[in-house]
């Protein structure tokens, strides 16, 4: 999912979660145009063209991601148990994460402008959430191949005249480098008894200071 896309499968997620487990308190405010507007995942509709348009929807699903907070957070009347539905604290992080408040030219009186982060402003890849279904899952980047999700390190044998075996198999987040992963993969396999005596890798797991101890 793109940044869009994400934002507003947060808060159908985070609505469907309380739908769920308060539909009457929910069902006593929600503005009705909500129902259509997340009642089927973004990337079902035509996403608006131009820069400009899908500015104003972010702003529109931050804002209602917003309301929802407050109605949670801020009212007096709402059981405070919603607070710790996971769906929700992903909601506020995620919004942290995608939006912030502008108090320029405002009053003391008046409440600040949320506003769409630029994609320069965001925290790095590992520290916000990419699906609010798996919020382990990281942005990848491999030469033109990007993806959201983990990397897989396998370790395989590869004699010429002896069967083939996977010995070792690391996952991690997408975002961590190969070369980070060099050592735990050999720990793993040293504490098994099957570290090899020569060990061939790809240049994304060698450092100069592993070049010694690994052939190319």
């Amino acid at each position: 999912m793109n940044r869009l896309e994400t934002v507003a499968e947060t808060l159908r997620a985070a609505l469907n979660a309380v739908a769920t487990v308060a539909p009457e308190w929910l069902r006593s405010w929600v503005p009705h145009e909500w129902f259509e507007r997340y009642g089927r995942a973004l990337e079902e509709y035509r996403l608006p063209k131009g820069v400009t348009a899908r500015y104003k929807l972010a702003e529109t699903i931050g804002n209602d991601g917003m309301q929802l907070l407050i109605a949670i957070y801020e009212q007096e009347t709402t059981p405070q148990w919603l607070r710790q539905i996971p769906a929700i604290e992903i909601l506020r992080q995620t919004w942290v994460h995608q939006y912030y408040i502008d108090y320029t030219n405002v009053k003391d009186s008046e409440p600040g402008k949320l506003c769409w982060r630029n994609a320069a402003d965001l925290p790095p890849a590992g520290q916000h959430f990419d699906s609010p279904y798996d919020t382990d899952a990281r942005y990848g980047n491999k030469r033109t191949q990007t993806w959201t999700g983990y990397k897989v390190h396998i370790t395989e044998t590869c004699d010429a005249n002896d069967v083939h075996l996977i010995t070792n198999v690391e996952t991690t987040q997408a975002h961590l480098s190969d070369v980070d992963q060099t050592q735990p993969i050999h720990l793993s396999l040293e504490a098994k008894g099957l570290s090899p005596k020569e060990h061939i890798v790809d240049a994304g797991y060698v450092s100069k200071s592993a070049q010694k101890n690994q052939t190319m």
